[in-house]
Order: C-alpha cells, then sequence, then structure tokens
C-alpha cells in the first residue's frame, strides 16, 4: 500500500523550518634592506608553499574516510532594522562503511511547533520518519530523496573542503600542538554558493534564490582544525554575514556553523530497524 501525498507534505513541514524573510616604497635601498628584501620573499614563498601542502593533505585525508560521527550546529540571526530573530538546530550523523548507511537525525532547539527529524540513507534507499504520523516510509520519489539529500549534505565535510580549498591562497595556518588551526576572514561573494548548501536547512529553494539575489556577503570566516599527524578533521566553525542591498530597511542575515568530528573510520556497522525497512512506499502519487 502507497503512502498519499500526505506523508510528503508532513515530511516537507518537519524537513523546512524558518523562511527568512598601494603600497609604496623608496626607489634606493641599501645592500642590507635588499638582502632582508630577498629573504623576506623567500619565507613567504616558503610559507605559501607549506599552507598549499597542507591544504593538499586535509583534502587527501579526507578522501580516506569511509566512517566517521559528527555534531552540527546550525544557527541564524535575521536582524531587521534592529529588530533579531534567531533561529537554531543540532543535527547529528553516523556513517558506517560495508555497506555504506547513513543516520541522520536533526532537533530544533528553538523552533516552537518544529519536531525532531529522523532518516536512513544506503546506497540504494532512502528512509524518512515523519514525526506528526510517528511513520517511517521508504521514499522513492525524486523530490523527497532531494528534499532529503540537502540535509545530509548540509552537513557533510565536503562542501568545507570545497569552500576552504576555494580560499586556499589567502588562508592562515598555524601549527598548535597536536593540530593545525586554518582560518580565513575576508568578504566574497563567491561564497553565496557554498552558502545555498547550508541554507536549506532552514529554507526551502525558492526562498534560498529569492534571498541571496538581494544578498551582498559583508564577511566570512573559517576556522578549521585538523590532527597534525593524520590531517583528519576535528572541528570547525563557518560563520558568513550578508546585508540586504536592494531595500531600504538595514537588514541583515548571519548563518553559524559548527561542527565536531568523532570515530573516523572506527564506526560500526549500523543496523537499520526492520520497522525502517518493512517500511511502506511512498512515490509521489
Amino acid at each position: 500500500m502507497k503512502k498519499s501525498k500526505k506523508y510528503l507534505m508532513a515530511l516537507a513541514i518537519c524537513s523546512l523550518s524558518v523562511v527568512a524573510i598601494g603600497c609604496s616604497s623608496n626607489e634606493k635601498k641599501n645592500t642590507a634592506n635588499d638582502t632582508s628584501e630577498t629573504t623576506d620573499k623567500k619565507e613567504n614563498k616558503s610559507s605559501k608553499s607549506s599552507n598549499e601542502e597542507i591544504v593538499k593533505k586535509i583534502t587527501e585525508a579526507t578522501k580516506s574516510i569511509k566512517s566517521l560521527k559528527q555534531k552540527t550546529e546550525f544557527k541564524t540571526s535575521f536582524d531587521v532594522n534592529g529588530s533579531k530573530r534567531e533561529t537554531a538546530m543540532i543535527v547529528d550523523i553516523t556513517t558506517s562503511d560495508s555497506p555504506t548507511i547513513t543516520k541522520l537525525a536533526s532537533t530544533p532547539i528553538n523552533f516552537k511547533g518544529k519536531n525532531s527529524m529522523m532518516m536512513y540513507f544506503t546506497e540504494d534507499n532512502f528512509y524518512g520518519h515523519d514525526a506528526i504520523t510517528n511513520e517511517w516510509a521508504n521514499i522513492k520519489d525524486e523530490y523527497g530523496k532531494k528534499l532529503m539529500l540537502s540535509h545530509k549534505e548540509a552537513s557533510n565535510i565536503e562542501w568545507l573542503i570545497e569552500l576552504i580549498n576555494s580560499v586556499e591562497k589567502n588562508l592562515k595556518v598555524e601549527e598548535k600542538n597536536s593540530e593545525y588551526e586554518i582560518s580565513f576572514s575576508g568578504a566574497d561573494d563567491s561564497i553565496i554558493n557554498y552558502l545555498k548548501k547550508v541554507m536549506v536547512i532552514f529554507m526551502n529553494e525558492n526562498s534560498i534564490n529569492q534571498f541571496l539575489n538581494d544578498a551582498n556577503v559583508e564577511k566570512f570566516e573559517i576556522l578549521y582544525k585538523v590532527d597534525k599527524k593524520t590531517f583528519m578533521p576535528k572541528e570547525y566553525t563557518v560563520e558568513i554575514y550578508t546585508k540586504s542591498r536592494k531595500v531600504k530597511k538595514e537588514r541583515y542575515f548571519v548563518v553559524s556553523v559548527n561542527g565536531e568530528f568523532s570515530d573516523i573510520n572506527k564506526v560500526s556497522p549500523i543496523k537499520i530497524p526492520d520497522e525502517v525497512k518493512n517500511a511502506e512506499e511512498y512515490t509521489g502519487n
């Protein structure tokens, strides 16, 4: 027996929450200054090369991740003429290998009337839990799959690695005890492509596009910590500040994402409960 469209509507309600409304120098230099300048250039080149090497190792290490646990907190702050509205959500993801199975659970922190959401992903199947009816469904329609995958991808590490590589030339890399701290602070509208991947937690696709068409990126900041020996991820923070450019009112939107990783390549195989595996199909008809 196939579920009706009421399931997809309920899933969408649970899945989507708040819709947000030149330098100069002297021409004459003595020999000592020339030597010092040459040395500085060599050191800067060496430092840049080292940063590139570290980012490359981080990228390669990430590709070797087969299983892990991650807890991510998403926050938004929407400010119109000093009137502020904030939202927050915790997303827990566990991925195991052989076979690859992902379990996702998201919990709204301060959304009134919103419920927690649970999902299972295998290579072939998508299972979603309807918090309103307390039932599971085997999602077969493309829109339902896209809706679920958007939440998974917003919490995945891949978008963050892409972001770090996109600003790699301007990263600051510091060695602190057993970690490397990679940081960046700047303003670049190219970040909008990555912002879209995060905002699906809070908005539907049409609302995201409408909002970003009206947004300038004022600043975004990254802090990413990795193990110094393995280059595996430990934790990160990304904050993105945008300002409306089309309306007369002062309107700001801030997205903050904080994530922690654990049990990398050490997660025990996930067992999907029979209740989930035997769930009725939803095909969108």
